[in-house]
């Protein structure tokens, strides 16, 4: 069997605002654009009224703007591999987006391959937990409406995340590592069994190209402003060049080393371990209620304690 040969670009999109507003460098919204000037649909995910993330459906750029920016609780796909195969059997060009599994499962749903179907993935960690992420948002936000969250805000610039959450009355804006939310999520406590064992890692994928941030990229192309983002393409098929070929009006790009790509986005190629005080997290989540989030605060002196000591207990 001949191994695939995967092309890796680094690439950033033209319109400054775009790549601001976005995870990384643009990229998606890029190729968005294209699909969407050509009379296609695209599939992504966007936030329903509770901010919970779910796949839909736009024909309109516009509607792309809230498919755009990381959303890490797994998102509700409902009947959206029936809707998809419905634009793609009245032979509609079609854009999908989603988790490598997603992908898989849309392609296994579909059972044949269409020539108007276009899928991009991303490099994933893993999902987050819906139930622990709107458990988070009644604890912070108990009594207010919540109209608007960026996971991955570029106030302090696109290496330096930060997640951005606010209400009418109230505006939460921490960096990543001392959110409670992301810290847990980070740490790998909050996701499914599967995460930690994925099967669509590395070149074993169903999309047509995988998107992600394009770390180690002031190695690769140390001329190039990092400050709003870079984004990295994997080009996994003739599908994704096509793809590819057609968002280059949109972007400024430079094929590097697919090695070099992949040196610094190790969840490419593995899954989240599972971590060793995972046990306790549940506990301390199912059992303490609204205590949890002042235990699991994991920049603390005491989160660090209490660690230490359930380590000793589990190890009787």
């Amino acid at each position: 069997m001949i191994e695939r040969q995967i092309k890796a670009y680094a690439c950033y999109n033209l319109d400054k605002d775009t790549r601001y507003n976005s995870t990384s460098g643009g990229l998606f919204l890029a190729i968005c654009k294209e699909i969407i000037d050509r009379g296609g649909y695209v599939v992504g995910v966007e936030f329903d009224t509770n901010f919970n993330p779910r796949h839909a459906i736009t024909k309109e750029y516009q509607g792309c703007l809230n498919f755009s920016g990381s959303k890490y609780p797994q998102s509700d796909t409902g009947y959206i591999y029936k809707d998809v195969k419905t634009l793609l059997d009245k032979d509609e060009m079609v854009l999908f987006s989603g988790t490598p599994c997603q992908v898989a499962g849309l392609k296994s749903f579909l059972k044949k391959d269409y020539s108007k179907l276009f899928c991009v993935d991303i490099i994933c960690m893993g999902v987050a937990s819906p139930k622990i992420w709107q458990s988070y948002l009644n604890h912070v936000f108990s009594n207010d409406d919540v109209d608007y969250v960026r996971f991955k805000d570029k106030k302090h610039g696109w290496t330096k995340y930060s997640i951005n959450i606010r209400s009418k009355t109230k505006e939460l804006h921490e960096l990543g590592g001392r959110n409670i939310f992301m810290n847990s999520y980070v740490l790998g406590h909050q996701m499914r069994e599967s995460c930690y064992e994925c099967q669509f890692k590395g070149k074993n994928r169903f999309s047509d190209i995988t998107i992600a941030d394009c770390w180690g990229v002031e190695k690769i192309i140390p001329e190039w402003d990092r400050h709003d983002g870079i984004s990295v393409a994997l080009i996994n098929s003739d599908q994704g060049n096509f793809l590819f070929k057609i968002a280059q009006a949109n972007l400024e790009y430079k094929e590097i080393p697919y090695e070099k790509a992949i040196k610094e986005n190790p969840y490419y190629s593995m899954g989240k371990e599972l971590p060793p005080f995972n046990k306790f997290f549940w506990w301390a989540y199912n059992e303490l209620g609204f205590l949890f989030y002042w235990i699991y605060d994991a920049s603390s002196f005491r989160y660090r304690a209490i660690r230490k000591i359930w380590s000793l207990i589990i190890k009787k």
